[in-house]
């Protein structure tokens, strides 16, 4: 059987692969933890991961309505969950931190009625955000409800 002698050409091509596989490794690791950008504050894009972690500090009202006018309302339900996170904690009904569980923040609310309120409101949004399911106008409006009773509930 006749065998082909590329020669110098050989090591090129190896080059070549090799090169073209380390790009693809490079660019798969930078996609797995991308966060979609939210653009806020005059042009300053933020991640979903630093909004996740500023919580305290970024403005989630305007994340939240542009969420809305971009038909994302996934996104505009993880922001009302953060909007709700943040008063539990500003209240003093829970002490924030990223790393935590809904079930933590649950099981810190000393207030019973709250608590189940809080419980009633993670069940859906955990099953929409961390099971990644996609969610129309009409899902949103049925759930939004709750959000805004609980919301105000918190505020009182």
């Amino acid at each position: 059987m006749p065998t082909m002698d590329l020669g110098g050409f050989k090591y090129v091509f190896y080059i070549l692969v090799a090169g073209a596989i380390l790009f693809l490794v490079v660019k798969i690791l930078q996609n797995i933890n991308a966060s979609p950008a939210i653009d806020i504050d005059k042009g300053r894009v933020y991640t979903l991961s630093e909004v996740e972690e500023k919580i305290l500090e970024i403005d989630l009202d305007k994340i939240f309505n542009e969420a809305l006018l971009a038909g994302d309302y996934r996104l505009a339900l993880r922001i009302n969950f953060l909007i709700i996170i943040k008063i539990l904690t500003l209240s003093g009904k829970i002490s924030w931190t990223k790393e935590k569980t809904n079930w933590e923040y649950y099981h810190e609310i000393k207030d019973h009625v709250i608590a189940l309120k809080f419980k009633e409101i993670v069940e859906p949004f955990e099953t929409i955000w961390y099971g990644e399911h996609a969610i129309n106008e009409n899902q949103f409006n049925r759930l939004l409800p709750s959000y805004e009773s609980f919301k105000k509930q918190l505020v009182q």
